[in-house]
């Protein structure tokens, strides 16, 4: 039986990004396990994925009477469902995107083609999954708009990378907002993110080094804005870890000391009824 729990919830400030969700960044083999990612639901449980349902495109179905047709030549859409393996939660995840068939590098031969020769799997690619995957773990102290920000860039994670990674750089234009650092001169104008964290940078000697963090995730926001930007997942996800250390450097204080402040004043654990 397979244990659903997580020792801490994914708002805690010392998880790190899901791995499971750069599993979902890269093709899944026919009859390979699924990524099992946090749920979004209780963020306790685990979400397990049944089998794909597949439509093969019209393209496909009709190359198959080709005379020189080749199994690399399908492809076509999916749908997948996921449900939270915490019996108390049972949130439902549907997932969807693309399939396309080449040669197997991990799956034995699929049973779809008969025929004699190297063995074939099926690849699926994921375009989309709701509810969306958290990107990254929120403080529970951190901001209500940054906590928007990181739920925004979730929703387009593997629909649309580079607009996700302009969500991630507005996650840190909402944090400094959040400190006062306003995003307009006196004369109105809009002032540009590297301009607000050099300002925040300054105010305090301490904050050198979360700047730089900021900045690294301000320039893959701008590289996401390009029109040509060809930003991928992966590429995305290793951002969410820089604004996720950053955050945790920010907010992993504050958390602690509220936590420490509830245990001192049970004179013990703190327990909810």
């Amino acid at each position: 039986m397979r244990n659903f729990e997580r020792p801490d919830s994914v708002y805690a400030p010392n998880m790190p990004v899901d791995p499971a969700l750069f599993d979902f960044a890269k093709t899944i083999e026919s009859d390979q396990p699924w990524p099992r990612p946090a749920c979004p639901s209780c963020q306790t449980g685990y979400i397990g994925f049944s089998l794909p349902t597949e439509d093969e495109s019209h393209a496909s179905v009709s190359a198959r009477d080709h005379f020189a047709f080749e199994p690399e030549w399908i492809s076509g859409t999916f749908v997948v469902r996921g449900n939270c393996e915490n019996p108390e939660c049972q949130q439902a995840v549907y997932g969807t995107g693309d399939y396309h068939v080449d040669l197997s590098q991990k799956s034995n031969r699929d049973d779809d083609f008969e025929q004699q020769g190297p063995p074939y799997s099926k690849y699926y690619t994921v375009t989309h999954l709701h509810p969306p995957m958290l990107l990254m773990p929120i403080p529970q102290s951190a901001p209500d708009e940054v906590r928007e920000a990181v739920l925004r860039a979730s929703r387009v994670l593997f629909a649309d990378p580079g607009l996700a990674a302009t969500a991630l750089r507005a996650t840190v234009e909402r944090f400094l907002t959040s400190q006062g650092i306003s995003a307009t001169r006196p004369n109105a104008q809009f002032r540009n993110v590297h301009e607000r964290i050099k300002e925040w940078r300054d105010a305090d000697s301490h904050r050198p080094q979360v700047a730089d963090l900021f900045f690294a995730v301000k320039w893959l926001g701008n590289a996401g804005t390009h029109e040509d930007s060809d930003l991928t997942t992966i590429e995305v996800l290793d951002g969410a870890r820089v604004l996720d250390e950053a955050f945790h450097r920010l907010f992993m204080g504050p958390d602690i000391d509220a936590h420490a402040r509830t245990i001192n004043a049970a004179k013990g654990p703190s327990r909810r009824p």
